[in-house]
């Protein structure tokens, strides 16, 4: 017996040893095994930020090995305005010959603001900087993680944290930002002639450098859709979440707008741009027009365009809210509109009318006339062209349709609308008029004298201009127009951006005179292009094309309608709010190269207008230049200079969201 007990005392002992033994090399040896996933509370700090907390896991990855994805919270330093600023950086394991684990972060130094203040991005940081951390995981899953940089020695964190579990179903963070291709390679017969046909400009001392690079040579443009931290920025609107980027002001920025944009209400962006034209853009001669920097009165160039599409927007909040401010802001576009007609034809010039007005000041050059008689408290400028007469029909309209019926204007419009027959953009037989310059473009039929016998017919109630306009529209080449979408076309990364815009604007003046008449052939075929014009874009994030289309219900696939639905209200969340004061410079990137195709390739001054290089990767509205009209620009712009928010109005907005909401997309809550 007491035998035995020696021997269990002695199994005992033995079996003491061993696990004491054992637990004395977890303990040497922690962090000599690869890392398994988990999710850590963490804190420590920074040699720059200051102190932090927050979450890091380590997951399974789609791709195999383990993904990190680290969250944390700053202490010790807060956005300009006060927010609190997170991190977000998502990387990967690695697992050294020596079973030690490191994290290895990715994080992007020149996006695309170049400076803000002092700070400028330079060639030196294009490059990204590479986070090491090196992980240490002891009792109870502690982990100790040392980060750093061998392109930076001044990266210090050092970063303690305890386990809280394994990894859910969904990882605690998740970008959201994709690249996608807007086109299919071209064909090799095709680009070989496309290359040729452009070769001088790939001779451009500003091109040549891309001419060997393997994405020029494929010329497959692509388009960044970025819809990071929505819902985050919608619940957390005191935050900023800087994604897988270094910390500084400009980063700061960068995030600064994309939160912006995010946290805001379709409404708040709506009140907000309303009260800064209403108050600031909206001149007293029924203009919209810019302001500069010291806040004086700046004429815009294509005054006429963005005036009428903004009564066409005050049309419709007059008709949705009843508010008295829009009929004001109406009747003063109406008024503007009759004007650019009435000022030149105070000079006895009946064919010609004005691109846009300003009060009267110090003569400016650049085609600006003194008015006469009436109009001598205002400057007209010259060039009323085939753009400006388009802003011209739907301000007109949108008066007839959304003034009361006993407005006095009423009668103006159409006293006006019988004079627009006489404008050269209007004559049916223009090339029989030796005053009149010849159109640009194609020799084909142009929409505009249909257009305006209608607008005559109907407010005057004279059916023989209403037949002329459907007969207008009737013929061959114009019938043909609407099916392959009334005018907006993409094709190798090559568009003709401001007349994507345009032809929205004409469509949506036909259709509407449309609905005044009984020809339902004309209706269907003008309301089904704007399904063609939206598809024909759609990879390009066009969300005034997507509104129009889905509000129509002309697009026959229900996928593609969501789609197009999805894309109005991605345009609405992401406009910024307010337009932000940055310059923007694509060129910064460490991805960037130039498109092996110019802009608007027909006007063949490629070789002397630098205007005309573009990115083969285009960019969505939280990483680009809003500037004072955002639909008419092209998405595969390099970027721009900067405009204050003060400075720019924002028709363009307003124009999407009451779209949206006149077909009931989004509601007034929204």
């Amino acid at each position: 017996m007491e035998a035995m007990a020696v021997g269990r005392k002695t199994s005992f002992l033995a079996i003491v040893v061993l696990v004491v033994s054992v637990g004395c090399c977890l303990l040497l040896c922690s962090g000599c095994s690869p890392i398994e996933p988990g999710i850590w509370s963490v804190r420590g700090e920074d040699a720059a930020l200051g102190r932090f907390e927050g979450t890091l896991e380590l997951r399974e990855s789609s791709s195999g090995g383990l993904e990190a994805i680290r969250v944390v919270r700053l202490l010790d330093r807060t956005s300009p305005d006060g927010r609190t600023i997170e991190l977000a950086w998502q990387g990967r394991v690695r697992t050294k010959p020596i079973n030690q684990s490191l994290m290895e972060f990715v994080l992007t130094r020149a996006d695309f603001i170049p400076r803000v203040g002092s700070l400028v991005r330079t060639p030196s940081d294009r490059e990204p900087l590479v986070v090491v951390g090196s992980l240490r995981e002891s009792f109870r899953r502690r982990l100790t993680t040392w980060y750093g940089s061998y392109e930076d020695p001044t990266i210090a964190i050092n970063e303690e944290g305890t386990f809280i579990g394994s990894p859910g179903t969904e990882p605690i963070f998740t970008a959201q930002r994709f690249i996608r291709a807007t086109h299919r390679e071209p064909p090799a017969i095709v680009k070989g002639l496309l290359f040729k046909f452009f070769s001088t400009y790939h001779a451009l001392p500003e091109v040549a450098p891309y001419v060997d690079n393997a994405a020029f040579k494929k010329a497959v443009h692509y388009h960044v859709v970025e819809r990071t931290d929505f819902e985050y920025y919608r619940n957390y609107p005191d935050r900023l979440r800087i994604v897988n980027k270094i910390v500084d002001d400009i980063s700061i920025a960068e995030t600064e707008i994309r939160a912006n944009a995010f946290r805001a209400l379709f409404h708040e962006k709506a009140r907000y741009y309303q009260e800064q034209l209403t108050t600031r853009f909206h001149g007293s001669h029924g203009m919209v027009e810019n302001r500069t920097a010291e806040g004086t009165p700046d004429p815009d160039h294509d005054g006429a365009l963005w005036t009428g599409v903004y009564g066409y927007t005050q049309a419709l909040r007059y008709l949705h809210t009843g508010e008295p401010g829009a009929l004001e802001d109406l009747r003063a576009v109406v008024r503007g509109m009759h004007t650019l007609v009435d000022i030149v034809r105070e000079t006895g010039d009946i064919r010609n009318f004005a691109r846009t007005l300003r009060l009267a000041g110090p003569p400016i050059g650049g085609g600006w006339v003194r008015g006469q008689g009436p109009f001598s408290h205002l400057d007209w400028k010259q060039g009323g062209n085939n753009d400006m007469v388009h802003g011209v029909f739907i301000g007109m309209l949108a008066g007839w349709e959304a003034l009361p019926a006993n407005d006095p204007l009423r009668a103006e419009i159409a006293a006006h609308a019988l004079k627009l027959l006489d404008l050269c953009e209007c004559l049916e037989d223009r090339d029989q008029h030796p005053e009149c310059p010849a159109r640009d473009g194609l020799p084909l039929p142009s929409v505009n004298p249909g257009i305006a016998h209608l607008l005559a017919g109907i407010t005057n109630d004279m059916p023989e201009h209403v037949s002329k306009g459907l007969a207008l529209f009737h013929d061959p080449l114009l019938e043909l127009y609407p099916r392959i979408g009334g005018g907006p076309f993409y094709v190798f990364g090559i568009s003709d951006w401001s007349g994507n815009h345009l032809s929205l604007v004409s469509t949506i003046t036909i259709q509407r005179l449309l609905r005044y008449t009984d020809d339902i052939e004309l209706r269907e075929s003008w309301d089904k292009a704007s399904a063609v014009a939206w598809e024909s874009l759609r990879l390009l994030e066009h969300p005034l094309h997507a509104a129009l289309a889905a509000g129509l219900d002309v697009i026959d696939n229900p996928v593609l309608r969501d789609e197009a639905i999805s894309e109005t209200l991605w345009g609405l969340r992401s406009f910024p709010f307010p337009k932000h004061p940055y310059p923007v410079d694509h060129r910064i990137r460490a991805d960037f190269v130039l498109s092996p195709f110019p802009s608007l390739p027909w006007k063949l001054d490629w070789e002397t207008n630098p205007g005309r290089m573009q990115s083969l990767i285009g960019h969505g509205m939280v990483e680009s230049l809003v500037d004072h009209y955002f639909w008419n620009g092209s998405v595969f712009s390099p970027g721009g200079s900067a405009i204050g928010p003060d400075q720019s109005p924002g028709v363009d907005y307003l124009f999407l969201y009451w779209l949206a909401r006149d077909f009931g997309l989004i509601g007034p809550s929204d």
